[in-house]
Formats: structure tokens, C-alpha cells, sequence
């Protein structure tokens, strides 16, 4: 059997973190928390995650920072950057992201379904 998947959530929206680590926990990854950007190369180091889903709008840096920032340490890792906004989707994709979800709260839970089947069997 092999070992379940490891997921980080980056947010400062704690609403936001709890409806991602729902189907995530569901789906069966080990799922954890950080409300800030500033430890998410320390916790990887640790960790080891297989999906990031990581905010954009943060204090400093910036979720694409902390984006590229990982790239240049760990390629393997899938990289989900989450805006409200769609406008920051390219600096997500200069930064190394392998998709950006543009969060909408109406379609949340299902739009983590579809992006855990897609990126679940590459992990």
C-alpha cells in the first residue's frame, strides 16, 4: 500500500483553507495548513508535498513568489496558484505554477474535485 499523498494549503483565509482541506481529506491526502507564506520552503523541506495550492494575495511574498521560489529548489512538486482575481494568472505561469484556479466560493468544492482528478495521477 502505498503512502497517502501530502498537500499544503497556503492561505490567509482560513474559510478558504477549510473548504480545500475537505474534499482533500476526503480524497485521502494528508492535508496541511499554513496561514502565511513565510514558512513554505521550510515546511517542503520536511514535508515533502506532492500539490501546493497556494494563494496569491498574501503578505509579503506573494503566493508566485513563493512560487518560484520552490521551482528553483523542487520541479516535481504541482503547484496550484489560487486567486480571486483573475489578472494574476500569468505571473502564476512565469513563476512556475502548473495551473491557476481563479477561486470562486459558488463552485469551490467541486472545482477541487476536478483539480485533484486531474493532478492525482501525476503525484
Amino acid at each position: 500500500m502505498s503512502e497517502p499523498k501530502k498537500v499544503l494549503i497556503v492561505d490567509d483565509d482560513i474559510g478558504i483553507c477549510n473548504a480545500l482541506r475537505r474534499p482533500l481529506s476526503r480524497a485521502g491526502f494528508l492535508v496541511e495548513i499554513l496561514f502565511g507564506p513565510e514558512n513554505v520552503l521550510a515546511s517542503h523541506e520536511k514535508a515533502t508535498y506532492d500539490i501546493m495550492f497556494i494563494d496569491t494575495e498574501m503578505p509579503h511574498p506573494v503566493g508566485y513568489e513563493v512560487c518560484a521560489q520552490v521551482r528553483q529548489k523542487d520541479l516535481s512538486v504541482v503547484i496550484i496558484g489560487m486567486s480571486s482575481q483573475r489578472m494574476f494568472q500569468q505571473q502564476w505561469i512565469e513563476a512556475g505554477a502548473n495551473d491557476f484556479y481563479h477561486k470562486q466560493i459558488s463552485t469551490l468544492l467541486s472545482d477541487v474535485e476536478s483539480l485533484i482528478q486531474q493532478y492525482l495521477a501525476t503525484v
